[in-house]
């Protein structure tokens, strides 16, 4: 179980800080989730829907960072499973072309969901 904690605290790396280099700075994936969508609902740029989906993208976000609390209870698995899918989702959904970003959060939650099953099988 200690080599799934350490991917899930990678994870939790990655969904914070996967990005890209933009001229002299790394542009990582919390920038556009926390400062570009609060400029763009103070710009009053964005619908009701877009802020509404924003903050299920929030709840998830926190689902994802939280999920190393829940390794020791039975129902991790199934929580292990959906978090981290609907995050990407909703990421598709309010970010569009910045989920491209966590294809590295992804590979890692699919690597750690094989271990997960061969740990759990045998």
């Amino acid at each position: 179980m200690n080599k799934i904690k350490w991917h899930i605290i990678l994870m939790m790396v990655l969904s914070l800080i996967s990005g890209m280099p933009l001229g002299n700075s790394w542009e990582a994936i919390y920038k556009y989730e926390f400062n570009g969508v609060i400029f763009s609902i103070k710009a009053g740029t964005l619908t009701k829907i877009q802020i509404t989906a924003w903050i299920l993208l929030l709840i998830f976000h926190a689902g994802v960072l939280c999920l190393i609390l829940f390794t020791r209870y039975k129902y991790f698995k199934e929580l292990f499973m959906i978090i981290p899918a609907i995050f990407i989702f909703m990421y598709m959904i309010v970010g569009g072309g910045i989920a491209i970003f966590l294809i590295p959060f992804g590979i890692v939650w699919i690597i750690t969901l094989i271990n997960l099953k061969k740990l759990i099988n045998s």
